[in-house]
């Protein structure tokens, strides 16, 4: 699926416009060798594309860049409409892009074995987010009126200094691992008994254009490179337990109890 969506700025000097796709890849095989097994195997790829963007349409907005090799910024001026601006957005965050791909596998399966029913699980996952945010690239001025504008006199500006960049290139892995077993202890009762196992690694960037505070109470300066946060995920380990009893075995009565760590 896709999309796309454009309209020009009041002034007529650009031609914004909004882009999305979305596509998805999904596949399942199950195998029954027996009447008391069950194996299934998925594996599904997914990627989810938007952009903001913008065109210049005219040559005002060339002319006036207030950075060389950019087009024109926003101008806000009390009692004028802003230019740069649009219905889909302003020109002051864009260009903008974020593109999100997802590969997915996993595998689970299930056996009954007299009184239990055994079942087990893994999967794995990969994310992959590249992203652009261009803020203030193309700058914005604000004045208090227009004698000021044609002054040149500014009340604030937001700028982002020549040569940045704001293209990152996020990775994740994430995995999970599970066992269960149901247990029919007597003809009315049954107790379930399980665990979960689910770490993670760190988000990262591939051009190691990350920086943070690791600790926001002491530090002077942010710490480039790295990784974004403290990763605890090797302790998530996840039990539970939960028992259904039905009192007199008819059905009409059944006491259901559950505890776990989600």
């Amino acid at each position: 699926d896709s999309g796309e969506v454009e309209s020009p700025d009041y002034f007529g000097a650009y031609q914004f416009a909004n882009d999305s796709r979305y596509q998805i890849l999904h596949t399942e095989t199950k195998w029954l060798p027996g009447a008391a097994n069950l194996f299934n195997f998925r594996g599904c790829v997914s990627e989810v594309e938007n952009g903001n963007r913008y065109d210049v349409v005219g040559a005002v907005a060339k002319r006036l860049s207030f950075f060389p090799g950019r087009t024109a910024g926003a101008l806000r001026v009390v009692g004028l409409d802003d230019t740069g601006n649009g219905p889909p957005g302003t020109i002051q965050s864009l260009p903008r892009g974020n593109s999100l791909r997802d590969y997915q596998f996993q595998h689970d399966a299930s056996f009954i074995r007299g009184a239990h029913i055994l079942r087990y699980g893994a999967g794995y996952n990969q994310i992959r987010l590249n992203q652009r945010a261009d803020l203030y690239a193309a700058g914005s001025y604000r004045f208090n009126s227009i004698t000021d504008l044609l002054a040149g006199r500014t009340r604030s500006a937001d700028l982002m200094a020549p040569g940045s960049d704001s293209t990152r290139r996020y990775r994740q892995h994430m995995f999970h691992l599970f066992a269960q077993d149901e247990w029919r202890v007597a003809r009315n009762f049954n107790l379930t008994l399980g665990l979960r196992y689910e770490p993670y690694s760190t988000p990262s960037e591939l051009d190691g254009k990350v920086a943070t505070f690791l600790d926001p109470v002491t530090d002077q300066a942010p710490t480039v490179g790295g990784a974004l946060f403290q990763n605890r995920s090797r302790g998530n380990v996840a039990p539970r337990a939960a028992l259904a009893w039905d009192v007199s075995g008819t059905g009409r009565t059944v006491i259901r109890a559950g505890s776990g760590i989600f």
